[in-house]
């Protein structure tokens, strides 16, 4: 299940030539430019699918489960479930951004320990 939210994400984030619009118009541009009411929305969203894109595939390598990824986070399980799930929407790029730090640093650790 795991794997498809993932390819979810990529091709949401991939889809960057052709998109339709809520008028059934055809667009170039990023689907985010078409979903979101500003640039810097869609600037935000585009950032927030990368980070989750890469959280996936750090969690995913290291094997760990939704209980051991929320508590290495500091967050409720059901809070990181919705992550999961892709809805990212539901969190602030500065959780993102702390959760992909956290993530780092715990493969920088557990790398000099070795």
């Amino acid at each position: 299940m795991r794997i498809m939210k993932r390819k979810k994400l990529r091709a949401i984030h991939a889809r960057r030539r052709r998109c339709i619009d809520t008028d059934g118009s055809v667009t170039t541009g990023d689907v985010w430019d078409v979903i979101c009411d500003s640039v810097e929305e869609a600037n935000e969203m585009r950032k927030k699918t990368s980070l989750m894109i890469w959280i996936a595939d750090a969690i995913s390598a290291r094997g760990l489960g939704s209980a051991a990824a929320a508590a290495l986070f500091g967050i409720p399980e059901e809070r990181f479930l919705q992550l999961q799930r892709g809805r990212f929407f539901q969190f602030s790029i500065e959780e993102i951004e702390r959760m992909a730090t956290t993530i780092e640093e715990t493969a920088s650790g557990s790398e000099s320990t070795e």
